[in-house]
């Protein structure tokens, strides 16, 4: 590996103990159940960005991550819907008007026409907006998407940081 990269990698480690830091200063005990909302947000996202993009995929099933309890399980069964028709109209996907499973279809054929990187932007405010509506309102949208991004990197990216 390149020292560019590897330098990179470490700046990389570095920013994100320090967003760490900064919560944990921030929230004090409460870091449990907002790290946990953060790694649901997440993986609720991952699972929705997995079900776009494989077309035989059953968005009804990998949708919801299967370890949950009941309690969390009926707040994203109502939270992510929300989430997605505010969305799809933040996009101009929808009307105001339109129904969530009409706002849910709608935006995974949205969401095919758009590159990478707008994908990406994408699934960062959507991880965003649902880790904020899963901690009522408690968190603001910015500390949201970088509980976000930091739960994202712990569960999908740490083995690239470490090589």
């Amino acid at each position: 590996m390149n020292t560019s990269l590897k330098d990179t990698k470490n700046n990389m480690k570095r920013v994100f103990e320090s967003i760490k830091s900064f919560v944990r200063r921030i929230f004090g005990s409460s870091l449990e159940w907002l790290r946990r909302n953060s790694e649901i947000a997440v993986k609720v996202t991952e699972n929705l960005k997995k079900a776009v993009e494989s077309p035989m995929a059953d968005i009804a099933v990998t949708l919801i991550p299967g370890e949950l309890d009941n309690a969390i399980l009926i707040r994203l069964r109502r939270v992510v819907p929300e989430v997605t028709v505010k969305m799809a109209i933040a996009h101009n996907i929808i009307q105001s008007s339109a129904v969530p499973s009409e706002a849910i279809a709608k935006t995974v054929e949205y969401l095919k026409t758009l590159n990478t990187t707008a994908r990406a932007a994408f699934w960062v405010q959507f991880a965003g907006e649902l880790n904020q509506a899963l901690a009522d309102g408690k968190i603001t949208f910015a500390e949201a998407v970088a509980l976000s991004q930091l739960a994202y990197v712990e569960l999908f990216k740490q083995d690239e940081l470490s090589a």
